[in-house]
């Protein structure tokens, strides 16, 4: 049995939240176009131009709150390429740009969809490399999924995070986020 108490790493630091629930939009970047016989894709100048009509659009609902209080971005990559779910971390410096916080869903990047026999597989190794990527980046805050036994987890088993390595994980997210913030 894993125990580990993460409260006391992230007290101080109110940019990084870890949450069950979150709010995303998530885009396909390419589709298969019949006019030019060949597969187009959806370069991030287009989809941050998406992004921007998403961020306007939920703005102009009335609130008391602006729309950078109300709403979180959230980057989880795109399906693309061969069964592998791929970031494009320049994402995360143009929804940026929007002022709105900008959430990264690490476990959900390292899906590969489909890949073991109808069920979405993953590879959970690589979860801390594009987290450490994503906070050098600049993010506001990072989802993970995590289960004392991931291979026992009812969804998602692949890619999640065992409990027990969390916290040296966090300790490296808030080091490379202290950094960041002295450059």
């Amino acid at each position: 049995i894993c125990e580990i108490r993460v409260e006391p790493l992230l007290r101080s630091q109110r940019n990084f939240l870890l949450s069950p629930v979150f709010f995303s939009v998530k885009f396909h970047h390419a589709w298969y176009s019949h006019t030019s016989n060949r597969w187009e894709t959806t370069y991030p100048k287009k989809l941050a131009s998406i992004m921007r009509g998403v961020v306007e659009k939920i703005g102009s609902v009335p609130s008391e709150k602006p729309v950078q209080q109300r709403l979180w971005l959230t980057e989880r990559g795109s399906s693309f390429g061969y069964g592998n779910i791929v970031v494009d971390m320049t994402s995360l410096v143009r929804m940026r740009e929007y002022g709105c916080p900008v959430v990264f869903d690490a476990t959900h990047a390292v899906q590969q969809p489909s890949s073991q026999a109808g069920v979405t597989g993953g590879n959970r190794a690589m979860v801390p490399h594009l987290v450490r990527a994503a906070v050098a980046v600049g993010i506001d805050g990072l989802f993970l999924e995590v289960h004392p036994d991931p291979d026992k987890a009812i969804s998602d088993a692949a890619n999640q995070l065992r409990l027990c390595d969390i916290k040296d994980l966090l300790r490296q997210v808030l080091a490379i986020d202290n950094l960041n913030k002295t450059l």
